[in-house]
This record gives structure tokens, sequence and C-alpha cells, in this order.
């Protein structure tokens, strides 16, 4: 499971973006194929499972070729889902006169999407307000440098090791290359 989730994570990291570069995409590939390779071997596939093996990198691919930019973009299925909650809003604002309707629903647009969350009151860190720059990443800090104390999974690790229990266990090992290999591997399936 945890070689799974790292997939997921890493794919996701990728596929969000906005802006995107070639390499990702080439990045995302992989990371989407393994995450699909290793559910299949280990778990099943369904539906949701696919489309994240297959789908998402296809049509990130097909988006970057055609305007440059990642699946991050905000499209219309974001759009038709904000119209139907703007349109709840103004079915609830009953006591309200009708030209005043739609300030209430905007103001509450703009305090919960703009300044809440600009504020951030339920953070203590500081949070950059410009654009994700391509050099920058969306898996944690703390995981994305290379540092003493976690290992790339998120778990900690001793000082001397390179990887956690896990990520360096022979289990571990074992999937990845069963995964790249699209067959369980024998000595894994001994194992199990």
């Amino acid at each position: 499971m945890a070689f799974v989730a790292l997939q997921l994570r890493d794919a996701t990291a990728i596929y969000s973006r906005v802006s995107i570069v070639a390499d990702l995409i080439d990045s995302l590939d992989v990371k989407c194929k393994q995450y699909f390779n290793a559910n299949c071997l280990f778990f099943g596939v369904n539906p949701s499972v696919w489309t994240i093996g297959y789908a998402i990198p296809y049509h990130t691919r097909k988006l970057f070729e055609s305007t440059g930019y990642g699946l991050g973009l905000n499209t219309m299925q974001g759009r038709e889902a904000k119209h139907i909650k703007l349109a709840k809003y103004i079915h609830n604002t009953c006591n309200v006169k009708k030209d005043q309707r739609w300030w209430v629903v905007f103001r509450h647009e703009f305090i919960s999407l703009v300044w809440l969350r600009e504020l951030d009151p339920l953070s203590i860190m500081y949070h950059q307000k410009c654009e994700i720059k391509l050099n920058q990443t969306y898996v944690p800090k703390r995981v994305s440098c290379t540092t003493e104390h976690y290992c790339y999974c998120g778990n900690k690790k001793l000082r001397e090791q390179s990887k956690c229990s896990i990520c360096g266990s022979p289990i571990m090992q074992l999937i990845q290359q069963s995964v790249t290999n699209k067959e369980v591997v024998s000595d894994l399936r001994k194992m199990l």
C-alpha cells in the first residue's frame, strides 16, 4: 500500500499543476503506469484506478500540447459545480430583497474563496501569495528536500540511513521490481 500511495502522491503533485513542462509529463506517465501496475498486481482494478493509470496522463499530454498548461486549469466541470452552489446560495437567501441577492451571494463567495484563504486562520505558517513556479513542487518540503530526519515517503528515518525501514525493506524492493516487470517476482510470491 505504501508503494501505491507514493505513486499516487507523486502523480497528483504533477497532474494538478497549471504550469508544467514536458519532462514532468513523461514522469507523470511513469508514475501513473506504476500506480496502475501495482494495483493490478496486488489489489485489483476499478474505473478510478484505470483513469489515473491511463486517462490522466493522456489528457495531461493533450492539454499541454494544445495549450501549454496542465490539468490544474479551471475546467467547465468545476464551473458547473460552482454554478450549482451559487444557485443554492440564491435559493437560501429568501429573506433578502431580490435586487440584493447577488450582492449577498458574491460577498459570501469572496469571503469563503478569497479573504479566508489569504488569512488562512487555521495555519500558523506563512503562505506565499505568488504563483507556484516550475521548480517548486507540491510534495511537502520535508519530503522533497533531502533531509536527515525524513524519508521520501514521509516517515522518520535514522540519520545514517538513506531510507526508512519501510522503503528500504527487501519487500519494497521486490514490489518495485514486480511493478517494473509487470508480474509478481517469485521471491515476493514466496514471501506472501
